[in-house]
Order: structure tokens, then C-alpha cells, then sequence
């Protein structure tokens, strides 16, 4: 039994799954409203027989370790990380060294994170930083929800108190919280309200401290990076609006702790934070699992408008759409929120495509009257327009600056071939794009519809033979299906499904489950029409495709002079 049976046999999906959404039983399987994406009515369904889940609303579906990966936007070694722990299977073929030294770090912080909620809450010195934290008009939820505390002012006030808890001073330094001066070891943070910083699962990473001085400098101090703190890898309360992100499709990018702070408690929780304005590509790879937009609020000034010419084109890689929250004479969110939440609201709701930003921007700098700012506003648009990667939209924005400027579009066209570059875009699969019929999805109903009539695996067999698979799920599934049916073993399409290896096992009850519910009420002979509709499709696209293959080999044949080859090859395409 291999790490991943052992982990699933210990898991019931159903009351896995319950813990995130309330689900009512359906016929043999449960239904509810899907975690990924809006919707009104439950598409959701999970299967306890084939400890499966599918959504046939937005079309994601696995098993438990998929949902994980979905819910908590990890890769598949954290998933597996975490269902380890949590069901206390030892992973055969993982480290374990490493993981130790990461719990040690991860408890040492969880530690200090307690500590300063505890300074701030419950001592003389932490009273001050709650009434600047309170003047700046959070409340006691809030600052409970986000674990916001205070530093002590006495230099080894965490260093002591990680010590009487059984923590090694070199771990409490390699946690990023001590700093070694001479023989001894000292706080990181003095006399600092704290912000804890927490992966995407909202285990505590590192911290921000903002002192309470404004004379005081520097005015924020970081956690060094350290062996779980990567900088350009974390975005601030990620782990508080994921589900948010999820449900509305889209994330709200701000600036910083009270920015991300201010907005959650405004009720809009789809909003995370990024250091400084240094947006990064692992971000948007983050972001990218929990909804295809992005909607920037960062701040007016240079540092802002470079952080959103970068956000443009970093979306392109992730096929993210970009907009812009205009913030009118705000200077920040927080800002906008103190004087009217409501405003904010209707902001991040009213927020505009990227390039709309770009034109409003541009019109509002440049008196196009002039031909050295019309030349000027130019440039600075046709920068922008050579970050988009869709010639569609790229077609649009130019013929709109055109217009704007008052000349004719191939000019523009003339200025961008000269200074456009390649743009690596991601390319979803053919699939997503809606192409009809595709091969892939082709093999795979056809592979899966005797799994509904076994009285239909003869024909697939007879005329599988003579199709050229192009999907390994289904070629791998007719290979072990001929070999099951040619042993003359009873047929099972249960017993033959949970036999099949991993991740074919895993992919084929997905399938299996959806094509249940898909032909619940069909008849057997129209089930057996539309196999036979889809293989004569198949066989006919493996004849066009042989031809071609023919036909190139006839012609490499006729380049070497080889008339037996090319006689043999002939005689071939003719019986086709």
C-alpha cells in the first residue's frame, strides 16, 4: 500500500469535505454549493462510494488531495504534507529532517505571535500601542482576527520567554527573532506593534513591526528571510481571503498591513497585501489559483504605477485579467475607508480595465493640442499596449490611441512593431477553450461510456485497435480494460475503476462520476448510439492522420530512391 491508499483509506471524503460546506445527500452521492466559484444552485457533488468530488459548474473535481490543493491554493507535496500530519501517516519517501527543523521554527513563532498578543492585551506598555491601534479604528475583533500585538520595550523580554519554553537560542535566531550581539542574544523586535505574517494555510512565518514613535526609524522592520519566510512569496492575509478571492473570482491588491487590515474589516475580504509595491511572479502564481483577476490599489505615485505595469505583465503568463481601483483624491484605501466604507465598496466594485486606467491617466497628464505632448503620451501608451499579449485586445487599444491622438492606426502599428517583444503567455488546454469534440475529449467518453453498459467493451475493443490514442488516460484505461475483458474475469466497472494505477484511478472515478449523473436518464440503446457516433469520429481521424503519416514517409522514401520502400508504403495507404 503506497503512502497515498494509506492516507485516502483514513479519510472519509464526505466529512472532510463538510468541514468547509454544508452538504444535503442526493440520491447516492451529496450536493452543495461549490467553494470555487458563485453560484445559487449546488452543482457540487461528492461521491462516497468512489471518494470523489466534482463540480459541474466550473468543472474542477479529484479526489482529497485535489481539494486541498484547490481550497488551499498549495501544490500537491504540501497537500500531502498536510493530510499526512493529519491523519499521523509517516510519509515513506520525505525527509524528515527538514520537516523538523520547519515545525521547530513554525512552534518558536506561533510562540512569539502569542506573546505579543498577550504584551499588547494584558500589559501597562502594550495599553499605549492598543489606543494608537484603536485611534486608527480597529476593533477588538479585528485586531483578535489579524493576532496584532506588541514588542516589549526590554531587549530580551521573546528571547527569554522562548528559552523558559524550550527553545534553543539558534533557533529562536534562525526563526528570524533574535539578533546576536557579542555573547548574547537579543530581540529583533523592541517597543513595535506586531503584525504576524502567515503562509497561504495561516501558520505564522514572520512578522512586520511599525513603531509607535513617528521620529522613530526605520518606521517598519521585517523578519529577515529565514527557512520559512520568502519575501517575494507572500502576500499578507492570503490565508483570510482565500475563500473570498474564490467566491468572487478576483483579487484585491493593496499596500501593506492597514491597508489589508481596514478593508477586511469594511466587509470587502477579498484583499491581500504585497510588500511595498514589489509584486512578484510567485504572488501572481498564488493568485492565480483562486481567481483569474487581479484588481490593483496601490498607491499614486511612481513606485505604484511601476507595480502596475509590472501586474500587467505578469497576468499575461497566468491569462489574468487586470483592473484598477480608483481611489479619486485618496491617497490609500485606508484612507478612503476611514472617511466612507461605502465609497470603498463602490470602488472596488467600480474598478477599471488596466488600460482604461492607462488612457484616463495619460488624458488627464498631456495636452494632446501640442505635438510634443501628443509624441510623449504616445510612447508612454505604446508601452503599455506592447504588455498585452491577446491581439485582440491589443488591436482594440491601439485603434483607440489613434483615435485619441489623431492619426492613422498604421503608423501606431509601424511604432510597436519596432519596439514589441515576445510575450510568454500561458495557453490553456483546447478543452478550456470550448473547441468541440476535441481527440482528447473524444477517447475519453468513449473509453468511459461502457463503463455505464459493459455489454459495450466487444466494439470498443474491436475498434479501439485501430485508433491512434492521443490521451494517455485513455489509452492507458483501453489497455487495461483489454486485458481484464481477454482474462475473462467478471466485469466490475467499480472493481476495474480502483485498479486501475494512480493518477489514471483518480482521473477515471472523476469521470465516472460525472458520466453517472450525465446519463442518469438514458437510454441504453442511445448510449450505445453516441459510443458508436464518437469512435467512427475517432476511426476517422486515425485514417486522416495515417494518410498523412503514409504520405510523409512515401516522400522520404522517394528522396532516398528506395523503390521498395516506396512500393511498400504505396500498397499500404491503398488498403486504407
Amino acid at each position: 500500500m503506497t503512502d497515498l491508499d494509506e492516507i485516502k483509506g483514513k479519510i472519509d471524503l464526505v466529512d472532510f469535505i463538510g468541514r468547509y460546506l454544508p452538504m444535503k445527500k442526493a440520491g447516492t452521492n451529496y450536493k452543495g454549493l461549490c467553494p470555487f466559484h458563485m453560484e445559487k444552485t449546488p452543482s457540487f457533488m461528492v461521491s462516497p462510494d468512489k471518494q470523489i468530488w466534482h463540480c459541474f459548474g466550473c468543472g474542477r473535481g479529484g479526489d482529497v488531495f485535489k481539494f486541498v490543493m484547490e481550497k488551499e491554493g498549495v501544490g500537491f507535496p504540501e497537500a500531502l504534507q498536510m493530510l499526512a500530519e493529519q491523519t499521523g501517516v509517516q510519509l515513506s519517501k520525505v525527509p524528515q529532517a527538514g520537516i523538523d527543523t520547519r515545525k521547530v521554527l513554525m512552534n518558536i513563532n506561533e510562540a512569539a505571535a502569542k506573546f505579543y498578543e498577550k504584551t499588547l492585551m494584558e500589559t501597562n506598555e502594550g495599553r499605549a500601542a492598543k489606543e494608537y491601534l484603536v485611534a486608527r479604528g480597529l476593533t477588538p475583533a479585528t485586531l483578535a482576527e489579524f493576532r496584532i500585538g506588541f514588542a516589549p520595550r526590554a531587549g530580551r523580554a521573546l528571547v527569554e520567554f522562548l528559552i523558559r519554553k524550550g527553545a534553543k537560542e539558534d533557533d529562536i535566531e534562525k526563526a528570524g527573532l533574535g539578533v546576536r550581539k557579542g555573547n548574547f542574544l537579543y530581540d529583533k523586535f523592541v517597543g513595535r506593534v506586531m503584525f504576524p505574517l502567515w503562509d497561504s494555510l495561516g501558520r505564522v512565518v514572520a512578522f512586520t513591526g511599525r513603531v509607535l514613535d513617528p521620529k522613530a526609524l526605520p518606521k517598519y522592520l521585517n523578519s529577515p528571510e529565514t527557512q520559512l519566510f520568502h519575501k517575494s512569496e507572500l502576500l499578507y492575509a492570503l490565508h483570510l481571503a482565500k475563500s473570498a478571492i474564490q467566491q468572487e473570482g478576483r483579487a484585491v491588491l493593496v499596500e501593506g498591513q492597514m491597508d489589508t487590515i481596514s478593508s477586511h474589516q469594511a466587509g470587502v475580504k477579498n484583499v491581500v497585501g504585497i510588500s511595498g509595491t514589489a509584486l512578484t511572479l510567485p504572488q501572481l502564481q498564488m493568485l492565480s489559483r483562486y481567481g483569474k483577476e487581479i484588481v490593483l490599489s496601490l498607491d499614486a505615485d511612481a513606485a505604484g504605477g511601476e507595480a502596475t505595469m509590472r501586474a500587467l505583465e505578469l497576468a499575461n503568463q497566468f491569462d489574468m485579467n487586470v483592473r484598477v481601483v480608483l481611489l479619486g483624491d485618496h491617497k490609500d484605501p485606508d484612507s478612503m475607508i476611514k472617511e466612507s466604507v461605502e465609497n470603498w465598496r463602490a470602488a472596488v466594485g467600480a474598478a477599471v480595465p488596466v488600460m482604461d486606467f492607462y488612457f484616463e491617466v495619460a488624458a488627464k497628464k498631456y495636452d494632446i493640442r501640442q505635438i510634443d505632448h501628443k509624441k510623449q503620451l504616445t510612447r508612454e501608451l505604446l508601452a503599455v499596449i506592447t504588455k498585452i499579449a491577446d491581439p485582440i485586445e491589443r488591436d482594440h487599444y491601439i485603434k483607440r490611441l489613434a483615435r485619441l491622438v489623431d492619426v492613422e492606426p498604421a503608423i501606431l502599428y509601424d511604432a510597436l512593431k519596432k519596439s514589441l517583444k515576445p510575450v510568454r503567455n500561458f495557453q490553456r488546454p483546447a478543452a478550456d477553450k470550448g473547441e468541440e469534440l476535441s481527440p482528447t475529449w473524444l477517447e475519453e467518453q468513449v473509453v468511459m461510456l461502457p463503463m455505464l453498459n459493459s455489454h459495450l467493451i466487444p466494439r470498443l475493443l474491436e475498434a479501439g485497435r485501430k485508433v491512434k490514442w492521443a490521451s494517455g488516460l485513455a489509452n492507458t484505461i483501453y489497455d487495461k480494460l483489454d486485458a481484464w475483458y481477454t482474462a475473462g474475469a467478471t466485469f466490475r466497472s467499480e472493481a476495474f475503476l480502483n485498479n486501475l494505477p494512480e493518477p489514471t484511478k483518480t482521473q477515471a472515478l472523476e469521470m465516472m462520476l460525472v458520466m453517472e449523473q450525465s446519463y442518469a436518464n438514458v437510454a441504453g440503446e442511445d448510449i450505445e448510439k453516441e459510443m458508436n457516433f464518437y469512435l467512427e469520429l475517432l476511426l476517422s481521424r486515425s485514417t486522416t492522420t495515417h494518410r498523412q503519416e503514409l504520405a510523409a514517409a512515401i516522400a522520404e522514401a522517394e528522396a532516398r530512391q528506395d523503390q521498395a520502400r516506396v512500393a511498400e508504403l504505396l500498397k499500404e495507404l491503398n488498403q486504407l
